[in-house]
């Protein structure tokens, strides 16, 4: 039982780099760890910046795609309001329903291109 509780609950695995290459092998790597891992998608998380975010979905969208469906949670940090819009774009085209939340005027197009966008009113970051 305390074994539980300190054993991590999921798996967050990382996307770097700052060229073609090093974010595609950066991809590859965690699509085969996604592909052989025998936790569920919703133990399973990815963060990426914006600026391997950029390099993936210009050269691997195909491959982020993939990525997107088997995992349950993205962390996307430093990422442009295109970004995060795209982001939203790619799910919906998998025929997932996209719920959007924002907090500022960056926002407004994620929060207009998903299904359900919810505006939060308030200081922006907060």
């Amino acid at each position: 039982m305390l074994s539980d509780l300190t054993e991590p609950k999921g798996q967050l695995l990382l996307i770097n780099g700052k060229t073609e290459d090093e974010v595609g092998r950066s991809l590859e790597r965690v699509l085969l760890t996604m592909r052989i891992t025998t936790s569920e998608p919703k133990d399973v998380a990815f963060i990426v910046d914006g600026w391997a975010l950029e390099i993936a979905l210009k050269h691997y969208r195909t491959a982020f795609t993939e990525l997107a469906i088997l995992s349950r949670t993205a962390i996307c940090c430093r990422v442009t309001p295109s970004q995060k819009a795209q982001l939203v774009e790619i799910l919906k085209s998998c025929d997932y329903r996209t719920l959007a939340i924002g907090d500022g005027g960056n926002d407004v197009r994620m929060i207009q291109q998903a299904d359900i966008g919810v505006g939060i009113s308030g200081r922006e970051g907060m």
